[in-house]
């Protein structure tokens, strides 16, 4: 009798959780059923359906979009909360999925495959001159189709050489930067020599190598950062008498190209030490010290820095090394076991279309917006003579949720002037884009009260052989998104 129950109450659980199982429906049909399930008077079978939609991922998104306009209140929340946070992960793993390379050299000269090497990825290998002979080595090497970071560190082991940064060496000093000296010299050679900054649209990465071989370094690739834990000493935390925080100093470093902005920040969710003592992390307002973020208080700069102002919120960090600071355990920690967590950071998404105008000669006076807010208002459509378009708009948008802080950055799409780039483009019945002949900008951008920024152009465009009429203006730029990108590192010293 136990054991009929059991099996009646395991079918009843696959029947809530993934019902086409137990009914034996397609797809498509199995959906419509969840996402009618989530209107349930039941508690447990509205959560069923939740959560085996939040499996089914993109394929559910045609039915659950629907949904979002029902007129059951339950269904109608379920299914926009779904919606964003499918889209959300689907966006996420694109903008996170790392380039992928091959390298293959047959008997090749070193100097030679290091040039090779940039050309393909980005990553200059740099020597110091003292060592030009070992450059007149051969290689040969197919690291298969890998990822890119995974393709530099095959060759570099090939090669023989090792990342100068990861070899012993002494520490630089530590200056320690008071509220006054931060205030009136942020932006001088004081910082200045500490801080090193990353530009992200720069599309090299300058690694100083040398012949040898260099300590083993845990480190961990996530989507295109390399994240790896330094052994850097830092004087004062968990080596004075009565400190009570530990520090682990991370190097993020993003591949070469890719639309990393920088850190938000680095959340651990879990450190276990040599000990088997599990250490929680030290959040900003915690620390001793105060609010690092503030003016009151004594910040230490080491190698790099991010500011950010009060009232501003989070800004994009564009260093590529952050100490990570934990609670001390009650016995010593000579190493971490395992420090798993994500580093929070802000990328920009591949160019999509966000506006479609329509028939577009009839669109003068009319205003379209995105799910995002930008704004596009078509001020004047006019066919001129010889082909030529005239187009006067207005573009506005809202700055991104990382806030207008230093290094805050706009989510929307601003039109800069032809010579650089435009994303508005206008096209025929095919999808064909016209020629853009000029573009001249009405009295320049203009910030909003609400931080936002309005631009106004007029843009000129010209018909080409055997196009049609113009049907479509199409707005198309990039997003700037948060992103999580999850690591783990283990066996880690401790400085």
């Amino acid at each position: 009798m136990r054991i009929a129950a059991w099996v009646l109450s395991a079918g009843l659980v696959a029947a809530l959780v993934c019902p086409q199982a137990v009914l034996g429906e397609s797809q498509p049909d199995s959906i419509a059923h969840l996402v009618k399930q989530l209107g349930s008077i039941r508690f447990a079978e509205r959560q069923a359906a939740l959560q085996s939609l939040d499996e089914m991922g993109t394929a559910a998104l045609d039915q659950l979009r629907p949904a979002t306009q029902s007129t059951d209140p339950e269904i109608r929340r379920r299914a926009l909360e779904l919606v964003e946070r499918i889209e959300k992960r689907s966006e996420t793993g694109r903008v996170l999925a790392p380039r992928r390379i091959r390298l293959v050299y047959a008997d090749a000269k070193l100097s030679d495959a290091i040039a090779d090497l940039a050309q393909k990825t980005g990553v200059r290998l740099e020597m110091d001159a003292s060592k030009a002979a070992w450059l007149q080595r051969r290689i040969t090497l197919d690291t298969g189709d890998v990822a890119l970071w995974d393709a530099v560190e095959l060759f570099c082991r090939t090669a023989g050489v090792v990342d100068r940064s990861l070899l012993p060496q002494s520490a630089g000093p530590v200056k320690e930067i008071r509220e006054t000296d931060l205030k009136d010299q942020m932006f001088k050679k004081l910082v200045a020599t500490d801080v090193q900054l990353t530009d992200p649209q720069k599309p090299t990465l300058t690694i100083h190598v040398t012949p040898g071989s260099g300590p083993v370094v845990p480190t961990c690739r996530s989507g295109p950062l390399r994240i790896r834990a330094l052994n850097n000493a830092v004087p004062g935390w968990g080596q004075t008498p009565g400190t009570t925080e530990l520090v682990c100093s991370l190097d993020v470093t993003p591949e070469p190209g890719s639309q990393w902005l920088g850190i938000i920040e680095v959340r651990i969710d879990k450190a276990i030490d040599g000990c088997a003592q599990e250490l929680s992390q030290v959040i900003n307002h915690e620390t001793a010290g105060g609010n690092v973020y503030g003016w009151g208080n004594p910040m230490l700069i080491r190698r790099q820095m991010q500011i950010n102002f009060d009232g501003y919120g989070p800004a994009a960090s564009s260093t590529n090394q952050i100490d990570v600071r934990l609670w001390a355990g009650k016995k010593p920690s000579v190493s971490l076991k395992r420090l798993q967590g994500a580093i929070v950071g802000q990328m920009k998404t591949e160019p999509q279309s966000l506006i479609e105008v329509a028939d577009i000669l009839k669109a003068s006076g009319r205003e379209f917006q995105d799910k995002n807010g930008t704004t596009l208002q078509i001020l004047q459509v006019e066919s001129q003579k010889d082909g030529v378009v005239k187009v006067q708009f207005q573009l506005s948008g809202t700055p991104d949720d990382g806030g207008m802080g230093m290094g805050g950055r706009f989510a929307k799409p601003m039109i800069r002037s032809a010579g650089q780039f435009q994303n508005l483009s206008l096209r025929d019945g095919k999808g064909r884009p016209y020629a853009l002949l000029n573009m001249e900008n009405d009295g320049g951008p203009r910030f909003l009260q609400n931080g936002g920024m309005l631009h106004t152009a007029t843009m000129y465009f010209q018909v080409q052989a055997g196009q049609g009429e113009p049907a479509t203006l199409v707005l198309t730029g990039r997003r700037t998104v948060w992103v999580e990108a999850p690591f783990v590192l283990e066996n880690v010293p401790m400085p």
